[in-house]
């Protein structure tokens, strides 16, 4: 496990300076130590698939099951003296029970993240993540933490360190908030370490960032603003561009922005205002993809993007886009990471279905242009450009036939009722006539298409502007016509949500008239 586990400056190796040594005063600590050690062993091999140096699971699963008893019964004496309890020794003893050692051999180790994440063996994240959390024995080191007077009153060089980091994995595994307060390999502050990653954030591009248009609770955005930093940061390590960056600055970066983001909790709002609980669900998602990827035996993926779809369809958020500012760009991010972490499950379909909607009124639909959008959010090409094309591929080609089927469907019998020239009274009026018998406009202002008399039309004077009919968003977008229907035969065809922005504006103008009429 050595000595990737607390990559450190000032401590060579402090596993096996500090740690083992302690382990050999105390049974409990060395029991605890020698099995968490065996299961790491097993687990690398495992996702690594490399077995050939592992005896079966099935001839040490009955060893593994006995040490773990003799080390819980240990753990238990240690507890129970007062002089032990809450002994630096006693903390690592329980902090290496917070994952459960008992292991199977099946195909799920096999599985992968459908991200390609640089960078995550950084502190054996691979390993860590791939191991399930024991919420028992965490909420019991957690407790004899606090009753030690926190983390801070904890002496052992990178027992503090490794104890919140242990703890923010398995809250990460678990989607909840992490119990224990950060803590740096490095001994600075959370601020120092801040102030050093977003040292670059503050000029003029980022002042106009995408981010800053956006509705968002402030503490996500700033949360987005950090792990936008802390992607580049990783982009310039892995291509040699910022060789003063060592593996402990850029484990300290990645677990102070995982450690911000996993303590939002979900944000209960409606209407817009849920624009942010969907982003805090698409961030983890990248999160733990990207910056801070867990292992794809145990990351939850699936369980995000279900509820990042439930919560799409339970404020009908994914009809709002077109309200806001950069909002094409929000939901194409949205839908993108989403449909990378469904997989080949049944929510995948659904969010290329939505994806393709949004390309339809896009005006650039190549990859290279859609994936420039993406950038202007959360984007690392090494760790995304692979699954993310993939969603794209689908989600074009789903575009490639509703366009085509748009285009094949057959005209209309009405169009074959239409007149060869506009109405008396829109022509009178000087406005466009469908030329249908009776005209739409004829029809709104309650007139006989054709011999509207002088009252008719002057009555026409206050409603044809104000109560004309506007084409829905698509129509409008696609600069196409639309027959204002609800919804409008293109979208129907197309098999697309038909949206109006201007039902709200037309009932104010209904209003104004009305007024001015009483008047």
């Amino acid at each position: 496990m050595t000595p990737r586990v607390l990559p450190s400056r000032n401590v060579s190796n402090p596993y096996l300076q500090y740690w083992f040594p302690m382990s050999l005063n105390d049974q409990a600590t060395f029991k605890a130590i020698v099995l968490s050690s065996l299961s790491h062993e097993r687990i690398n091999g495992l996702i690594s698939a490399n077995m050939a140096s592992l005896t079966s699971t099935k001839e040490v699963v009955p060893y593994l099951k006995q040490y773990y008893l003799d080390t819980i019964t240990s753990i238990n004496e240690a507890l129970h003296d007062p002089a032990r309890a809450t002994a630096d020794a006693t903390i690592l003893a329980v902090l290496m029970m917070v994952e459960k050692p008992l292991l199977q051999d099946h195909k799920e180790w096999s599985k992968r993240s459908p991200f390609q994440a640089p960078l995550h063996g950084l502190q054996w994240l691979d390993v860590h993540s791939a191991r399930e959390p024991n919420p028992v024995h965490q909420m019991g080191l957690h407790k004899i933490i606090s009753l030690r007077g926190g983390l801070a009153q904890v002496k052992t060089p990178g027992l503090a360190a490794a104890a919140f980091y242990r703890v923010l994995v398995n809250s990460t595994l678990l989607l909840s908030p992490p119990p224990l307060p950060f803590v740096a390999l490095s001994g600075q502050n959370a601020s120092e370490i801040e102030n050093h990653l977003l040292l670059g954030t503050m000029n003029l591009v980022n002042r106009l960032n995408v981010l800053n248009k956006l509705p968002l609770e402030s503490e996500l955005r700033q949360v987005m603003h950090g792990l936008r930093a802390y992607t580049a940061n990783i982009d310039d390590y892995i291509s040699g561009r910022s060789p003063s960056y060592s593996p402990q600055a850029m484990c300290d970066q990645r677990n102070l922005v995982q450690y911000h983001l996993m303590s939002i909790g979900p944000i209960a709002d409606t209407g817009l205002g849920a624009i942010s609980e969907v982003c805090r669900l698409a961030t983890i998602i990248y999160s733990i993809g990207v910056t801070f990827p867990l292992s794809g035996v145990r990351a939850p993926f699936g369980t995000l993007a279900m509820t990042l779809q439930s919560e799409l369809e339970k404020n009908d958020l994914i009809n709002t886009w077109p309200m806001l500012e950069h909002g094409e760009i929000l939901f194409l991010w949205i839908l993108m990471v989403g449909g990378i972490a469904a997989r080949d499950g049944p929510g995948r379909g659904w969010f290329i279905e939505c994806l393709s909607e949004i390309m339809f009124v896009s005006e650039n639909v190549q990859w290279s242009c859609v994936k420039e959008k993406l950038r202007m959010i959360l984007w690392l090409d090494t760790a995304c450009d692979m699954a993310g094309r993939d969603v794209w591929s689908e989600a074009h080609a789903l575009l490639q036939i509703r366009a085509q089927r748009t285009k094949s469907v057959p005209s209309s019998p009405i169009a074959h009722q239409k007149l060869k020239a506009p109405c008396a009274h829109c022509r009178s009026k000087k406005i466009k006539c469908d030329k249908d018998d009776p005209c739409q406009n004829c029809v709104r202002s309650g007139l006989s298409c054709g011999s509207a008399g002088a009252g008719a039309a002057f009555q026409a004077r206050v409603h044809v502007f104000s109560m004309r009919q506007k084409p829905c968003d698509l129509c409008r977008r696609r600069r196409v016509r639309c027959d204002k229907e609800k919804p409008c035969k293109r979208c129907k065809d197309g098999g697309f949500r038909c949206v109006y922005r201007e039902d709200q504006w037309v009932e104010s103008l209904e209003l104004r008239s009305s007024q001015a009429g009483c008047s």
